[in-house]
């Protein structure tokens, strides 16, 4: 049997394997981080950023495990990738202005 004292895993004991179980949102063979989309590493776990998938950077929710601020789009900012920046346009944009009011639309 293998032990640890990280804050990360749900108990003491470790498997054979040297693996241990990790709390909501904790990854590594020791428990040691925030998983992906993760953050604020503490003793319940780590929390879920709940970054916007159609405001994030490559629809891929991403963000820092320490602020928990999420990665954006282009065009798309604020903690959790929901809010549209606003830009201004001639008429011959109008195409792209369009497109990102349909990103604001399916951003929640």
């Amino acid at each position: 049997m293998n032990y640890t004292f990280n804050t990360g895993s749900r108990s003491l004991q470790c498997n054979s394997e040297g693996k241990c179980q990790c709390k909501p949102g904790v990854t590594g063979d020791k428990c040691n981080r925030c998983a992906a989309n993760f953050y604020n590493f503490g003793s319940q776990g780590c929390t879920s950023c709940e970054c916007s998938l159609a405001g994030s950077a490559n629809n891929v929710p991403n963000c820092d495990t320490i602020t928990g601020v999420c990665v954006c789009k282009e065009n798309v900012e604020g903690k959790r990738c929901r809010e549209l920046v606003l830009l201004c346009y001639s008429t011959k944009s109008l195409e792209k202005n369009i497109k990102l009011i349909n990103l604001h639309f399916n951003i929640y």
